[in-house]
């Protein structure tokens, strides 16, 4: 039995509120904490090594060994990772095809970007920022429209081989090559 009477009692002092950075910080150890990638450290007496993993009951909490900060950063990242790509194969796999053969990311020759997803598209300029409207696609003509600027502009087009070639009613001809993205095995950082 501990005998405590012999401490003087004082008043609690406040604990000094944590700055957001540090307070991101502890919800984030919690969380990863919560999912297994840290462990408790088991509390041992002053003086007393700590008991052999095979006998300290706070290493059987979690399957994995406790990891370093860094580590353990990594591998929250690598479960997100995971996480998000399989949301996103579901979501791929949910979603009905659009029908389109325009469907997808496409690149021109001066660094701009054409992504056209089902009814809709957003055309990145290299320098100018981006338009975003709706796209019909019907034959050999495609139509993109943007009602908040009031705009509509016709093309004829062509696809060959992953190539794309649109032209404007004043002959002007815009080139395209379909982007495939493929996920790399090591995260950039």
């Amino acid at each position: 039995m501990l005998m405590l009477s012999h401490l003087p009692l004082t008043a609690a002092q406040a604990q000094p509120t944590p700055t957001p950075a540090e307070a991101m910080a502890q919800a984030i150890a919690r969380m990863m904490e919560s999912m297994g990638l840290t462990g408790p450290t088991p509390a041992t007496a002053v003086g007393v090594p700590p008991l052999p993993s095979a006998l300290n009951p706070a290493a059987t909490l979690s399957p994995w060994p406790t990891p370093t900060p860094d580590q353990a950063a990594q591998q929250a990242g690598t479960v997100a990772e995971s996480t998000w790509r399989t949301l996103q194969n579901a979501l791929n796999a949910a979603a009905p095809p659009s029908g389109t053969a325009l469907e997808g990311l496409w690149e021109d020759n001066q660094g701009g970007l054409l992504i056209v997803q089902g009814r809709f598209y957003r055309l990145y300029s290299a320098c100018r920022g981006y338009i975003e409207g709706e796209i019909r696609v019907q034959a050999a003509q495609v139509e993109l429209s943007n009602r908040s600027e009031q705009f509509a502009q016709s093309f004829e087009f062509a696809l060959d081989q992953g190539r794309l070639a649109l032209r404007d009613q004043q002959g002007q001809l815009y080139l395209y090559r379909r982007l495939i993205l493929t996920p790399t095995a090591e995260p950039a950082h």
